[in-house]
């Protein structure tokens, strides 16, 4: 699976994510895309909060994001938050410790392992 990052001119992204096979990159929800970069900064941001919030069952919600990214939802959770840590390290010049804080990463162990 290849994943595509688009930025805007005002520092935001759009994440496409292609499959092997396929013909056209997939879009996420912008909702849920938007739902998560709101609350990113959050380390408890979780499958039941996105599910309460969309009014989706957590199976449908499993389903649709499997089904468009390829990836479990933690996974693309994990993914929107990387982006974003890049960007900020990108755009913005910041740390590295401020930008895993700032997208909602507890452990400089484990964002370095992701």
């Amino acid at each position: 699976m290849k994943v595509h990052i688009n930025e805007t001119n005002a520092g935001d992204f759009q994440t496409t994510f292609s499959h092997p096979g396929t013909t056209r990159p997939k879009t996420p929800n912008r909702k849920v895309v938007a739902l998560i970069e709101e609350n990113m900064a959050d380390p408890d941001l979780n499958i039941p909060f996105l599910c309460d919030k969309l009014a989706v069952s957590h199976v449908n919600f499993y389903r649709k994001v499997k089904a468009i990214t390829g990836l479990n939802v933690n996974a693309f959770i994990r993914e929107i938050r990387l982006k974003k840590a890049a960007q900020l390290l990108r755009v913005k010049g910041i740390s590295v410790t401020d930008a895993m804080y700032e997208v909602g990463f507890n452990h400089r162990s484990y964002f370095s392992m992701c």
